[in-house]
């Protein structure tokens, strides 16, 4: 496989470097057999599945064989609805109409990290230091694959400011019933599709069905006043049990929530100044924190498949040309991978900025 140029996630200074390349492991000096490192990679990529929340939910697009950095997703724009256009004559079958697209192009990143590891672990399948690092490894992966994608969500042009609020900076308020409204009214008036089915992380790549919703992504401080407000419903008290999602604690109307600490928090200048009743912010408490909880329906948003290739595990042993290493005292364990995230119609997101009562 080619070489790409590197566009990394910039590690710790305490855990390694970027990666500088896309190659395959696959039993070249200091490098593992073939066998374990399939087992290294599907591990990496299972241990990250159950917290990669925002991929079962966007539309998926493998990356193409050229290793092209951009990648292409694809609307099929909406036929007329002209009442005058589809009137019929006798006999006459009319024009008739040709079906559109719209291709919305994204640019793909490359990122990754690696961790060291002293000879005195063996690197084998059955290490369990090696084993762990890889643990760490994807969890560490996961949290910058969802960060990417909710970063992207963020920055969609619909917005909804706490009890409608005027501003950003005049937000006093955590997320009530009204936003709600406000969020589901609006996909309905745009004919936004719910979503029919789920997709299980645990069980990979399964679906089951479910009955129509929309999906809301929150945080776990704004989760609280979620649960406070009249109409939401737990996911313990749902009246069928059928298919839940990990992530999923309850439902308000016909919108599910999932809770993830990856939603993107605001804690700088321009929100409103702290007071007793809200979180504060991390970096300037004097200010308080404002959450996004971002509604979405189906087809919202595109991102890469990571289930297609794109995700590798990179395990180094010693090797007998590799002079940066002569006294064989270490090995390298790190992921890479190929990745972006793209809003793919407006109309079918929304979030929701609101402060988060302590």
């Amino acid at each position: 496989m080619a070489n790409v140029s590197t566009t990394a996630l910039t590690p710790p200074a305490s855990v390694g470097a970027v990666v500088t390349g896309w190659q395959d492991a696959d039993g070249g000096a200091g490098e593992l057999f073939s066998a374990a490192q399939a087992y290294y990679d599907r591990k990496l990529l299972e241990r990250a599945r159950p917290k990669l929340i925002a991929q079962d939910f966007g539309q998926k697009r493998p990356l193409s064989a050229n290793n092209s950095l951009t990648i292409k997703f694809r609307k099929y724009n909406d036929l007329s609805r002209a009442i005058a256009s589809l009137q019929l004559d006798e006999g006459i079958p009319g024009d008739g109409e040709k079906m559109s697209i719209t291709d919305i192009l994204a640019s793909v990143r490359q990122y990754g990290n690696y961790v060291t590891i002293t000879d005195l672990v063996q690197v084998s399948i059955e290490d369990p230091v090696l084993n762990e690092a890889v643990d760490l490894l994807s969890e560490q992966m996961a949290d910058t694959v969802d960060a990417i994608t909710f970063s992207a969500l963020n920055a969609g042009t619909n917005v909804r400011y706490a009890n409608a609020s005027v501003d950003l900076a005049s937000i006093a308020s955590p997320i009530v019933s009204g936003d709600l409204d406000y969020a589901i009214r609006m996909f309905r008036r745009n004919n936004a599709d719910p979503f029919t089915e789920i997709v299980r992380a645990s069980t990979g790549f399964n679906t089951f069905p479910i009955r129509p919703a929309f999906w809301g992504f929150v945080h776990p401080d704004v989760a609280k006043d979620l649960e406070n407000i009249s109409g939401f419903i737990s996911v313990e008290r749902y009246a069928s049990q059928g298919p839940v999602h990990e992530a999923e604690i309850g439902a308000y109307k016909n919108v599910r929530f999932l809770m993830t600490t990856q939603t993107p928090i605001l804690d700088d200048a321009g929100n409103p100044v702290h007071n007793s009743t809200f979180v504060p912010g991390t970096t300037n408490a004097a200010k308080a924190n404002i959450y996004s909880t971002i509604l979405i329906a189906k087809n919202a948003y595109g991102l890469v498949d990571l289930d297609k290739g794109t995700v590798k595990s990179i395990v180094k042993t010693p090797g007998t040309s590799d002079t940066s290493n002569p006294l064989n005292q270490y090995s390298t364990a790190g992921w890479k991978l190929l990745y972006t995230a793209k809003i793919l119609d407006e109309s079918k997101i929304i979030r929701i900025q609101s402060a988060a009562t302590l």
